[in-house]
């Protein structure tokens, strides 16, 4: 990967674009926001929560934005899309947050979530076939089933046959 990459655009905006008009299309509405990264492995406390509001946050979360910027770095157009499953400590006052309620939250939410990435994926996947051409007509490295190709005039030919329809698409994961 390339180190020092530019962030202001971590998340495509024309992806985002795409992918919120086909979602909304079909009724549902997904908000924007700023995602503030926690490291993780234990809940925000109270203060950090308080923190990340001052700075702007609309959620916080323990991963998506390593991923992402790893994903940039290798070239890939990055979406992502989140789930929010609680809220922050000290938001309800009293309130004590537990993994159960993310995971009754996440099991309550999973019919609509799994909606959405029906309509998102196949954006997703046009979107990087065009990404394989695109960097396979510019010489580019390319991820594929997670290994870097390697995409050189003497490679083009055999790096074509990457483009099978059949072949999954990309690390979901990250991408």
């Amino acid at each position: 990967p390339t180190y020092f990459v530019d962030q202001s655009r971590l998340y495509d905006p024309a992806l985002r674009r795409k992918v919120r008009k086909a979602v909304g299309s079909q009724g549902i509405y997904l908000r924007e926001g700023v995602y503030a990264c926690m490291r993780g492995r234990t809940y925000e406390t109270p203060a950090e929560i308080g923190m990340l509001r001052v700075l702007g946050a609309d959620q916080v979360g323990m991963s998506t934005i390593f991923e992402a910027q790893v994903a940039l770095a290798m070239g890939a157009k990055v979406l992502a899309i989140s789930l929010i499953t609680n809220e922050g400590a000290g938001i309800q006052e009293g309130a004590t947050l537990s993994h159960d309620e993310v995971a009754e939250t996440g099991q309550r939410n999973q019919e609509p979530f799994a909606r959405i990435m029906e309509i998102a994926l196949p954006i997703l996947v046009r979107e990087s076939v065009s990404l394989k051409r695109a960097s396979l007509e510019r010489g580019r490295n390319l991820v594929v089933g997670g290994k870097v190709e390697s995409v050189t005039d003497e490679s083009f030919a055999e790096a074509r046959n990457l483009l099978d329809p059949n072949e999954p698409p990309f690390g979901l994961g990250a991408f």
